[in-house]
């Protein structure tokens, strides 16, 4: 079957209900600045930091194993790193730090556990 022979999303809907999106994907459906909210727009990581994120949140995952856990120990480690980012004068070092600062947030919250509210 192709795509023009497949109904329209539309015409799936009961009368009176919302139509679907015409676009496939959760991520797609409300556009990305809509997505964010205030609290977000101002925890975006520094651009230089940008080259390693992808590395570090991996890491994270395969550490601990959830995805909001490493979400949250990549913020911690981005949070200290901001905070002490003079100390590092040789760049070149920056990735091996990231990871160390990364590899403490993993263990941090593997040891002590953020408690539920």
């Amino acid at each position: 079957m192709s795509r023009s022979e497949h109904p329209p999303a539309n015409a799936l809907t009961p009368p009176g209900a919302p139509s679907a999106p015409a676009i496939a994907g959760a991520h797609r459906v409300v556009p990305r600045a809509h997505r964010r909210t205030s609290a977000t727009i101002g925890q975006q990581p520094p651009a230089r930091y940008e080259p390693y994120l992808d590395g570090l949140f991996t890491y994270c995952l395969s550490v601990l194993c959830d995805h909001d856990s490493a979400a949250a120990a990549l913020g911690d480690a981005l949070a200290v790193a901001e905070r002490h980012h003079g100390r590092l004068r040789d760049r070149s070092r920056r990735r091996p730090w990231l990871y160390a600062l990364a590899r403490w947030a993993c263990l941090r919250r593997l040891t002590h556990p953020p408690l539920a509210p």
